[in-house]
């Protein structure tokens, strides 16, 4: 083999040496790169889930605190409406059932309620003292002079100028008011009666 051929040979061999060694160079650096690109596709697809969950749950927040906030204003809107209605019909009460004693059979009902619950609080045996208008008339008293004497009940009527609608009935320290501003004392409890029957489904 003369000098050229052999330089040849050698050229050769460098050339495939070389290639061989820019292989083994080239393939862990892609390989490298590729697990750069794959990890870097990872981590922006994390990201990208991150800040839509993160958007989701402000939305949600944003949400839940609109409709705690309408919730709230309904509420009120409720109560003030409540309040209104409630004073309306606190303010009408009193001529409603002043005019129930105007009617004869609603007065008899009145007087027999207020009798009854007389008879369940004050104490037997002594006499019952009982006020009534002075517009009742003697046919009226005579009734419930009646009603009494039907109860075994002795009792002095006493008629009061003041009082317009209604009785009182009292025996000992007790007494027992039903006039209208008697029975619309309880103003918690009349409240509370108006509210459930504002609130009921209508029949």
């Amino acid at each position: 083999m003369n000098d050229g051929a052999r330089a040849d040979v050698l050229v050769a061999l460098l050339d495939a040496e070389r290639d061989k060694r820019r292989q083994e160079l080239i393939g862990p650096a892609r390989d490298e790169a590729r697990g750069l690109a794959a990890s870097a596709r990872r981590n922006a697809t994390a990201r990208v889930k991150a800040a839509v969950s993160e958007e989701r749950a402000l939305h949600a927040a944003r949400v839940k605190a609109e409709d705690a906030k309408l919730a709230t204003a309904r509420r009120m809107r409720r109560e003030r409406h409540l309040k209104a209605v409630l004073a309306q019909a606190r303010a009408a009460l009193p001529g409603a059932v002043a005019r129930r004693w105007g009617d004869a059979t609603c007065r008899a009902e009145w007087i027999d309620t207020a009798l009854d619950r007389a008879a369940s609080i004050l104490e037997a045996g002594l006499p019952w003292g009982i006020e009534v208008p002075a517009t009742l008339d003697s046919a009226e008293c005579g009734r419930l002079a009646s009603r009494l004497a039907a109860r075994g009940i002795a009792a002095n009527l006493i008629t009061d100028p003041a009082l317009e609608h209604g009785l009182r009935v009292s025996a000992g320290k007790v007494r027992v008011d039903a006039s209208v501003a008697g029975l619309l004392d309880d103003s918690i409890g009349i409240e509370g009666r108006l509210v459930r029957l504002l609130e009921a489904p209508p029949p």
